[in-house]
């Protein structure tokens, strides 16, 4: 009945969604999904204290089980008291609120590497904010090791960790294979052009201090490769072999094009 409910507010029918999380279920052991459902619904209808409320008497029945929805909500109360005005005593409560988000996610992390992906992205990526860049790492460094998940999840993953080799760690080289693996996932998303922004961004950056940088200029044709623009692709791939003549990447996929142009032709 549960997931009904949180169907039903997109229908204007509040008041009989509100109805089935009234009282839910006194036996957690029995229904855990339905106190996680519950806190979830409370968090869409901006009632974020009652889910809290909720998990907290969920919790000390079934341990370990609601953390990540626990540490959502207070994720969600961090960020409207960031939106709003200072009031008394607003960064002793914002720290609490950012001890409780950690202290929670960290809970679900220990439970389950490869669940609740966005949740993992968005916790490594508030690290990063408050300058914890250790457990960034730590969180991305698993996420890249993920097998057998959705592309579009893939695709976030790299961007997420690609970005953040390159930004805050510094490390061109491996952003740069993040990024291009996220570019080569064959899934059409707002994450991929992203991978591709961040890439071609590099490149240009890079190539407007130095136009021979072979690696820069590889990265360009590699691009224009993935996008289907098979001539420009061509043209890039010809300026880094004369900087790098013996990579073996550039000279196949310069070899490949060659051939699909030549049978284009042909025909």
């Amino acid at each position: 009945m549960l997931p009904l409910a949180l169907k039903l507010p997109d229908f204007n029918e509040k008041e009989e969604a509100n109805g089935f999380v009234k009282e839910p279920p006194q036996k957690v052991t029995d229904l855990p999904y339905v106190f996680q459902y519950a806190a979830k619904f409370y968090r869409q209808k901006q009632a974020v204290e009652k889910g809290i409320k909720l998990l907290k008497e969920a919790l000390e029945i079934t341990p370990n089980f609601f953390h990540n929805e626990m540490a959502m909500c207070y994720n969600d109360k961090r960020r409207n008291m960031q939106r709003t005005p200072f009031c008394r005593n607003h960064h002793c409560l914002l720290s609490e609120l950012i001890i409780q988000y950690k202290y929670h996610f960290e809970k679900t992390y220990e439970n389950s590497v490869s669940s609740a992906i966005k949740s993992q992205l968005d916790f490594a990526n508030f690290c990063e904010v408050i300058g914890d860049s250790s457990k960034a790492d730590e969180i991305y460094t698993n996420l890249v090791k993920l097998k057998y998940t959705c592309p579009e999840s893939m695709q976030k993953i790299y961007l997420y960790a690609g970005s953040f080799e390159l930004h805050h760690k510094k490390s061109e080289s491996d952003a740069i294979n993040l990024l291009l693996k996220g570019l080569k996932i064959d899934y059409d998303s707002n994450e991929r052009k992203m991978c591709q922004k961040e890439l071609e961004n590099w490149a240009d950056g890079k190539l407007c201090r130095y136009q021979h940088d072979g690696k820069a200029l590889g990265v360009k044709a590699l691009v224009y490769q993935l996008d289907g623009n098979k001539s420009k692709a061509i043209e890039y791939f010809q300026k880094a072999l004369m900087i790098d003549p013996c990579n073996e990447e550039y000279l196949s996929a310069l070899c490949e094009l060659c051939l699909s142009i030549k049978s284009q032709n042909d025909d």
